[in-house]
């Protein structure tokens, strides 16, 4: 069965294919793709969904010298508090504390297979994998810009090609 995903959760997998690794994707921001296309993304393990998290990011202005803030049940309510000032906690449910590690490489595999390429993707060097020959050139892709611009990229390709090399990278 082909994977299916809708236009909004397909440009996420774009943008989150771009971060470098460990690429995680946060509950509440994944709860707006629920659904089959991203229940198929974990049953192909293209995301993992990780253990919840058991502490929460400090408030963006606090000075309280804490790495992260702790997770109290108040009144039934998951909050996330803050120890200088009670105005700044957050209330969190459970779909919040959620995450998903994206799987660059599974996620090349299902576009290759889906492209209908006949051999699976091979990483030729980190972050950079071959994809295969179509219409007379060896394609090569890499999610990240930095590879694209790194020195040894050029001699990776160069080394694993047959033809003529394209680079695709964003």
């Amino acid at each position: 069965m082909g994977l299916s995903v809708t236009e909004t959760l397909s440009r996420l997998l774009l943008q989150l294919s771009e971060v470098e690794p460990p690429a995680l994707l946060w509950g509440s921001v994944a709860r707006r793709h629920h659904g089959a296309g991203f229940e198929r993304l974990l049953d192909t393990q293209i995301l993992i969904e990780q253990r919840p998290a058991t502490e929460w990011p400090v408030c963006s202005s606090c000075e309280c010298d804490l790495d992260m803030r702790p997770l109290l049940r108040i009144a039934g309510k998951l909050v996330a508090t803050c120890p200088l000032d009670h105005r700044n906690d957050e209330t969190l449910d459970d779909d919040d504390l959620r995450s998903f590690l994206l799987d660059h490489g599974a996620l090349l595999r299902e576009i290759v297979r889906m492209s209908g390429f006949e051999s699976s993707p091979s990483e030729i060097s980190s972050n950079l994998w071959s994809l295969g020959m179509a219409e007379g050139v060896d394609l090569f892709l890499t999610y990240h810009g930095s590879v694209a611009g790194h020195h040894g990229t050029v001699n990776a390709i160069r080394l694993a090609a047959r033809t003529h090399p394209v680079l695709i990278s964003p």
